[in-house]
């Protein structure tokens, strides 16, 4: 199994989810500020980018953040 990393930029509101490790990919917005990011070589996720991240919990006062990914 490997590892997820996170990396979040608070300057920028950006939360980046690495799901394997990061290479060339092609990316796909999947929601409003939420971008999936596949593998040029097999197309599988490599992660995922939410945009405006801190924002979304405010505004929802959420706990959490649902992202469906689709094969």
């Amino acid at each position: 199994m490997e590892k997820i990393k996170l990396q979040y930029d608070k300057e920028g509101d950006v939360l980046e989810v690495f799901l394997r490790n990061p290479e060339k990919a092609v990316s796909e917005e999947m929601q409003d500020d939420i971008v999936m990011h596949r593998s040029l070589k097999d197309k599988k996720v490599i992660g995922f980018t939410v945009l405006n991240f801190g924002k979304r919990f405010e505004k929802q006062k959420a706990r959490e953040i649902v992202v469906t990914v689709r094969k």
